[in-house]
């Protein structure tokens, strides 16, 4: 979605939200800065541009990709100018070459490309590492390195789809309302805390605002400064204490079972007595958390009683 596309007769703030809160409200943990318009979505797909250099194993990379899913095109290209072209002609283009060609291309051509430097030694890893490139494929290489590496590309590429186009929609809104984009993110941020809707959940991670349906939350395990929230989606790790945090979540269905964890009850599939005084709660994705004597006595022994 462009800038152009959002015209709207109102200036209200309130006329956008609703858009955003497809993602802020929906009931996986959703990232705030990925929060966007749903809109509809192409299979994500690249263009594979190889580095030759007349090596089989180069020619057998290129085979390889032109039957990958996510690769529509694979360009075997023999010198830089080639090279170039295709970058320049194919904004959806993916790098495959050493770090000597890395050197001598442009800046300005690749810097809007992924890179996976090729090499068949260590020195060329760290190499690749100086260079930034997003990956490093050892030559030769094997199935399983192959797929991790291109599982990584594809991944980065579509949180960098992700962010442009949220950074799009966001300059697109703060031009339109006249706000700048940090006041938009707290706008957004403090409706999603006081939202009627019963429960979400605010939390900042190392990698941005996240809101949290308690329901999807399993436990909550206290490591210092830091919690770590066992979601049935990703877990989070945020800076809390637990006292603090299942304060705000303030709901009966969080219970501790010892000083440093707090379970979902809703989650819990049984509890059961693995040894004498020894108690363990069985979650539903197979976990299993032991119960301390004293929380065990103060509230679990009733809930077995009666489960």
């Amino acid at each position: 979605m462009t800038p152009q596309a959002m015209k709207t007769n109102s200036t209200s703030l309130e006329a956008w939200l609703p858009r955003f809160e497809a993602a802020l409200f929906s009931r996986e943990s959703v990232n705030v800065a990925n929060a966007v318009p749903p809109v509809e979505r192409d299979v994500l797909s690249v263009i594979a541009v190889i580095k030759s250099d007349g090596s089989p194993h180069r020619q057998a990379l290129a085979e390889v990709l032109e039957q990958h899913e996510n690769v529509t095109q694979v360009f075997l290209c023999e010198d830089l100018q080639s090279i170039t072209e295709v970058l320049v002609s194919f904004s959806d283009a993916v790098l495959f070459a050493d770090c000597s060609t890395l050197n001598r291309l442009s800046p300005a051509v690749v810097i809007d490309h992924p890179c996976v430097v090729i090499g068949g030694s260590n020195h060329d890893a760290l190499d690749a590492f100086g260079l930034r490139a997003c990956d490093f494929l050892q030559l030769p290489y094997d199935e399983a390195s192959l797929a991790n590496c291109l599982t990584r590309v594809m991944s980065g590429i579509e949180k960098q789809r992700n962010r442009s186009q949220y950074s799009r929609l966001c300059s697109g809104l703060t031009r339109h309302l006249g706000v700048s984009q940090e006041d938009l993110v707290s706008m957004l941020r403090k409706r999603c805390e006081s939202s009627e809707r019963p429960g979400m959940l605010g939390v900042r991670t190392d990698k941005g605002w996240y809101c949290v349906h308690p329901a999807d939350i399993r436990w909550i395990e206290a490591a210092g400064d830091y919690m770590c929230l066992y979601t049935a989606g990703e877990n989070h790790i945020i800076r809390s204490t637990l006292t603090e945090l299942v304060k705000r979540l303030d709901s009966e269905d969080f219970v501790r079972v010892s000083r440093s964890i707090v379970v979902n009850r809703q989650h819990v599939e049984n509890l059961s007595c693995q040894a004498p005084n020894t108690y363990y709660l069985a979650m539903d994705d197979g976990s299993q958390i032991k119960i301390s004597r004293r929380y065990y006595t103060a509230y679990w022994q009733n809930y077995a009683e009666h489960k």
